[in-house]
């Protein structure tokens, strides 16, 4: 079972900025690439852009306990670092007006008033409960989780940003121990991260599948 927020999937888009194709193919994602490399084996992937990681593995946990995977491999955390001017519900109903979402957007975005009102979809306790859950609910699998990772710019974006990351990192750690998987030192070596930082370009979804299968 493959469980992951929007850094698995495929992405159109093109950097204005730097006036270059940001884009990469579901061929190119890691999960795919992983799916070719295991083709005797049955694999599902569940996969949601912005959202917590608790409501990330609830779907698991909600549909998929009964067929009890032999492994799963988790990769989230980021959305649960990065702070916000609102909490997640919040985003959910005001981002659902196309309206309101235009005049919001350079006010929610804003990198000053998201350092003073630093809201995260989650904290310290409730990330390390809904984990320790999750890994009960699924005592039987192999649980993989991918390290939580990011550029260092972000901070610039997200005040806040990466103390939050090393500090849920930590949780991960002390949880999965060596089946905790460090993606991010081969990615910023060999640039696999896109221009927002955040979300990676194919190298970097070569070396996720690549560090995976080592495992």
């Amino acid at each position: 079972l493959l469980i992951s927020d929007s850094t698995s999937n495929p992405r159109s888009s093109h950097n204005h900025v730097l006036n270059y194709d940001e884009s990469y193919s579901l061929e190119d994602t890691f999960f795919y690439l992983l799916k070719d490399k295991l083709k005797n084996c049955t694999i599902h992937q569940i996969s949601f852009g912005g959202i917590s990681t608790k409501k990330l593995i609830v779907e698991a946990q909600s549909y998929f306990k009964d067929w009890k995977p032999e492994v799963i491999i988790c990769h989230s955390g980021i959305n649960d670092c990065k702070p916000s001017v609102l909490r997640e519900n919040q985003g959910e109903t005001l981002f659902f007006n196309s309206y309101f979402s235009k005049y919001l957007k350079p006010i929610i975005n804003n990198p000053k008033l998201i350092k003073f009102f630093n809201r995260t979809f989650s904290n310290k306790s409730k990330f390390l409960r809904d984990i320790s859950i999750f890994k009960k609910i699924f005592k039987d699998s192999k649980i993989f989780w991918l390290k939580i990772s990011c550029e260092d710019k972000l901070e610039k974006k997200f005040p806040g940003v990466l103390k939050n990351k090393n500090d849920f990192n930590e949780i991960l750690e002390n949880i999965f121990s060596s089946d905790l998987i460090d993606i991010e030192r081969e990615l910023k070596i060999n640039k696999g991260f896109l221009e927002d930082g955040l979300h990676y370009n194919s190298i970097g979804h070569k070396i996720i599948c690549s560090e995976i299968i080592k495992k």
